[in-house]
């Protein structure tokens, strides 16, 4: 059963009770990466990791321990628009997580000490993602997408800003974000709905309250960029290439067709590229497409790992994909294929109390109410072929931007390209 309620602080709390033995519960923040000036670009990434690292209460050792002694799962997550704490847990334990997670997003520290150690941490978590291929192309796109835009910036932030970053800029932002109004709290399973709200009401911390300095300035949509693709030489035994084009934001009332264009396209190993690209001839491990929705703006786009003289050959598969679709259409199996495919996939997340609690949340977040699997289920199986060939054609309409990545030389690009200056480590 679903239930919504709306404390005197402004925070809004959702929950949906489900018979089980465990119940996720999280604290979400409308703040992440867009929300950063260019001086503090990393800074929410940085806060979540402090969040962890001392309270009033506890030092980072005793959180840890606290947490561990609670079994199942806790953690956090930074994304371009938001933070989140959460945990998974066993029913008779959700107290216990619901105060300490609560006393870490109200009463943490930021211990200058601990700032200085975890400063070491995110700066190898940096270097990790340098050294990853997939994850620095989906950085070095963005970069492309949206230049010019904070949406641009990566999650993690920069080294030379993280190195330089310091406890009254994470106070500040902290202090500009974490506000009332721009907090959600999302539980699923075995939890009471009042019992919850009593427990929160009960504690001071998520009583109303002033904070001191202005809060985070309203957002701004990016603007389409001229669509063009950087190329990044790079010493890698792959070349990477991921394409793409501005797609819907995630209230979009397409999103069911988009979800089920997605499919066709490359979200499965019945879709189209990777038949022809991976299946057929061979030319890639890793192929897929995707299509991600933020709150004024989105990205459709596709990936695939290659060697360096296929980098033409898969592109213009790519280009031949997506033009048959748009002038071709997508037949009536393909479709039934594609729902069916999609309908399972909501149904098997329902399996999960965390999936569960993170779609509760973000529904609430994206549309301000609640969305019943049922509702989705219909609205997926209401879409009818033309629907998907015709939001194809839309948003296909022009040339994709993108990046390669990897060993690649001048012949490996399209006649009006050139290698990028760098190796997409900036």
């Amino acid at each position: 059963m679903y239930q919504k309620t709306v404390l005197d602080s402004g925070v809004i709390l959702v929950s949906e009770r489900i018979p089980s033995r465990t119940v996720s519960f999280g604290i979400w923040i409308d703040a992440g990466t867009r929300d950063e000036d260019e001086h503090g670009s990393g800074a929410a990434h940085f806060l979540e990791h402090m969040l962890f690292k001392g309270t009033g209460l506890r030092d980072a050792s005793a959180i840890a321990r606290e947490l561990d002694r609670l079994g199942g799962l806790s953690n956090a997550f930074t994304t371009k628009e938001n933070t989140c704490l959460y945990g998974t847990v066993l029913d008779s334990q959700l107290s216990s997580l619901v105060t300490i997670l609560s006393e870490l997003f109200f009463d943490s520290l930021l211990p200058d000490h601990e700032i200085e150690r975890e400063r070491m941490v995110i700066l190898q978590e940096i270097g990790m993602s340098l050294d990853t291929p997939e994850d620095l192309i989906h950085d070095l796109f963005a970069g492309v997408m949206w230049e010019g835009h904070s949406m641009s910036r990566p999650v993690l932030g920069r080294s030379e800003v993280i190195a330089a970053m310091d406890r009254d800029l994470l106070q500040a932002f902290k202090h500009r974000g974490y506000r009332p109004g721009r907090v959600l709290v999302s539980a699923a399973g075995n939890v009471d709905h009042h019992a919850l709200v009593g427990m929160l009401s009960a504690m001071n911390d998520w009583r109303p309250a002033s904070l001191p300095g202005a809060a985070l300035p309203a957002r701004i949509a990016p603007s389409p960029q001229p669509p063009k693709v950087s190329i990044y030489p790079k010493r890698l035994e792959q070349a990477h290439v991921l394409l793409g084009t501005p797609g819907p934001p995630a209230s979009t009332e397409s999103r069911y067709v988009l979800s089920l264009l997605n499919t066709v396209l490359g979200g499965n190993m019945s879709s189209r590229l990777f038949q022809e690209v991976r299946e057929k001839r061979g030319l890639a491990y890793s192929i897929y497409s995707f299509a991600e929705g933020a709150s004024d703006c989105g990205v459709v786009g596709v990936y695939a790992g290659v060697n360096a003289d296929s980098v033409i050959e898969v592109r213009g598969l790519v280009d031949e994909v997506i033009a048959d679709i748009c002038q071709g259409g997508i037949t009536a199996d393909e479709l039934r294929g594609a729902q069916d495919f999609v309908r399972a996939g909501l149904f098997l997340a329902e399996e999960s109390m965390e999936a569960r609690m993170m779609r509760l949340a973000k529904n609430e977040m994206t549309f301000g109410r609640h969305i019943p699997i049922e509702e989705a289920e219909a609205g997926v199986c209401r879409v009818v072929p033309a629907e998907v060939t015709e939001l194809a054609t839309t948003l296909f309409a022009g040339p994709l931007a993108g990046v390669v990545l990897g060993p690649v030389r001048q012949e490996d690009c399209r006649p009006d390209e050139e290698l990028t200056a760098g190796d997409g480590d900036e």
